[in-house]
């Protein structure tokens, strides 16, 4: 997974179009999941942390790639169990940019997102761990406020798409798919070059 983020930095540092082009910024955000039962599950919105580079490729298109950590405690339904989550979204995208103001952007993006899950259970009614990865989409909308030519305050809305397959059963244990589908808002700083 290191290899992945290195290779999606570096690759966006070497489309770089100008000297004021690269955005490197520190994002956090709350995670809500459309699934109803991981709501039950993990009740409230789950935090969010992710790091993103954004670069122009072309007049107002950007490409955009981050690696996020989504990760909560909840207990298990029926019997309360101790049962955690642990999410990593990795995803690259476009993202149209358009300047409102001199020191406001609104941008909407969309792109592929590759996700890897793993969820621990204390309960004897499911498997004790679960892991799955697979490829999704993320939605993406939002507004820069530039603070000057370098400081950067992002406020965004994000909405990514995705369904693990954890199906299958034994004699005593039913799986189920994971619907990790569902909204984030937040906000980020970045930092300009």
């Amino acid at each position: 997974m290191k290899k992945i983020v290195l290779l999606i930095f570096l690759s966006l540092l070497s489309l770089s179009t100008s000297i004021n082009a690269l955005l490197i910024e520190g994002k956090f955000s709350y995670f809500r999941p459309d699934a109803d039962v991981l709501r039950k599950i993990f009740p409230g919105w789950m935090p969010s942390y992710s790091i993103e580079v954004s670069n122009p490729i072309w007049k107002t298109i950007h490409i955009w790639g981050g690696v996020g950590y989504i990760s909560k405690h909840g207990h298990s339904l029926g019997d309360h169990q101790s049962t955690s989550i642990r999410i990593i979204p990795i995803t690259l995208g476009l993202e149209y940019l358009s300047e409102f103001s001199d020191w406001i952007k609104l941008y909407a993006g969309l792109g592929p997102r590759y996700f890897f899950v793993h969820v621990t259970n204390h309960s004897h009614f499911v498997h004790r761990t679960n892991s799955g990865n697979g490829l999704g989409g993320a939605f993406r909308g939002g507004g820069l406020i530039c603070f000057n030519k370098h400081l950067v305050l992002d406020l965004f809305v994000d909405y990514s798409l995705k369904k693990i397959d954890f199906s299958g059963s034994s004699k005593t244990i039913k799986r189920h798919d994971l619907d990790l589908s569902g909204v984030s808002l937040g906000a980020g700083l970045g930092y300009q070059f």
